[in-house]
């Protein structure tokens, strides 16, 4: 029976879309510069989506390495 390992190739590229779509959805709402509360509550959120996506990558890299470290032994 094969182990199934995800690839960080699939892992990245949700990572990078999240954030290019974060980014630029908070350039619109610069570029349009209204002051409303939906654009305030859309950039609190929109950062806090791209701030949990940063945790969560480097996270789960350190998570991944580690379980790999405790499973195969240190890699010369």
């Amino acid at each position: 029976m094969t182990e199934f390992k995800p690839t960080w190739k699939n892992r990245r590229r949700v990572i990078f879309t999240t954030l290019i779509f974060c980014g630029l959805s908070l350039a619109y709402i610069m570029v349009v510069n209204s002051d409303s509360m939906v654009h305030q509550s859309l950039v609190l959120h929109l950062t806090l989506l791209a701030g949990s996506v940063i945790a969560s990558y480097v996270f789960g890299a350190v998570w991944q390495d580690t379980t790999k470290i405790k499973t195969d032994g240190p890699q010369p």
